[in-house]
């Protein structure tokens, strides 16, 4: 069975999910200094694909829904059909981690034009 936890990390509770639920692990490290950043990520100190889930939120509720759910039709299927859902679930992971990547590189190109025009602006108005 799977299970929900809750774990206190500096006065705050982040929560957990068993990964045998849901294929997730939900998880908050600490918070860096954005002079840190680049290296904090460079030693796994921070994770972009981690996040930290409000409890009692829109999300908390989905997760906690789908685990459910899992756990119900799981208890429904033959062995033949749990192989097969099991593929299946293997698939919808994957494609989910191709579409956070790609979302991640959109938004870190956007982000980067972003600045190099906030940049040009700088410079443009230091002419004047």
């Amino acid at each position: 069975m799977s299970t929900v936890s809750l774990k206190k990390q500096d006065n705050k509770l982040f929560l957990w999910t068993c990964e045998k639920c849901c294929d997730m692990y939900l998880c908050c490290k600490r918070r860096c200094n954005a002079h840190d950043t680049l290296e904090d990520l460079y030693y796994s100190n921070i994770s972009p694909h981690e996040r930290y889930i409000k409890r009692e939120t829109r999300v908390d509720r989905l997760v906690k829904l789908i685990c459910k759910n899992e756990e119900e039709l799981n208890s429904t299927l033959a062995e033949k059909q749990k192989e097969t859902f099991e593929k299946f679930k293997g698939c919808q992971n994957e494609l989910s981690c191709i579409n956070e990547h790609e979302a991640f590189s959109s938004g870190f190109v956007l982000a980067t034009r972003i600045m190099a025009e906030v940049m040009q602006g700088l410079e443009e108005v230091e002419d004047i």
